[in-house]
This record gives structure tokens, C-alpha cells and sequence, in this order.
């Protein structure tokens, strides 16, 4: 299996939420604990595990999507902001 090229963000550093980055920070910003925001699942694998290649593999999913790559923070002024982090 192949796959295409994704670029990199093309604005480094603190970038701003979409509406829905938003509104998902602002609700956990409110109630922290709450973990309606989370999914939560569970595989069960059978047979030899190599972890090697399942380390690679998740790390490509992750190399490959920003969106497993991003934090959130907030900055003095209190607004959030996103950072895509490097692979």
C-alpha cells in the first residue's frame, strides 16, 4: 500500500482553533473532569503481536494526520491557541 505526501501546517507555531476546536477547548476549559469529549475503545488482538511493526504503524497514522499531532493552550490573555507539533 502506498500513500501521498501530506505538507506540513505552512504557519508554524501558535495557530487559532476552528469553531469546533473552540467550542470542544471552552467546554473542557469549564468542566475538566467531564469525559464527554473522550472516546473511549478497546481491540483485542489475537495471535503474535509484533510491536515493533504496530509501533510503526501507529506512528505513521500519527505522522501522517496534524490532527494527532496538536496541542492546545491558552495563552496570558486567556485564548486559546492550537500548536502542531513535529513528527
Amino acid at each position: 500500500m502506498t500513500s501521498a505526501a501530506v505538507s506540513s501546517p505552512s504557519v508554524p507555531g501558535e495557530l487559532a482553533l476552528a469553531a469546533g476546536q473552540r467550542r470542544a477547548w471552552f467546554l473542557h476549559d469549564r468542566a475538566p473532569a467531564d469525559p464527554d469529549l473522550n472516546v473511549g475503545v478497546t481491540y483485542r488482538l489475537t495471535g503474535a503481536l509484533d510491536a515493533e511493526r504496530l509501533r510503526a504503524a501507529v506512528g505513521a497514522v500519527v505522522a501522517r494526520h496534524e490532527a494527532l499531532r496538536t496541542v492546545y493552550g491558552s495563552g496570558a490573555d486567556g485564548d486559546p491557541y492550537r500548536i502542531v507539533l513535529d513528527t
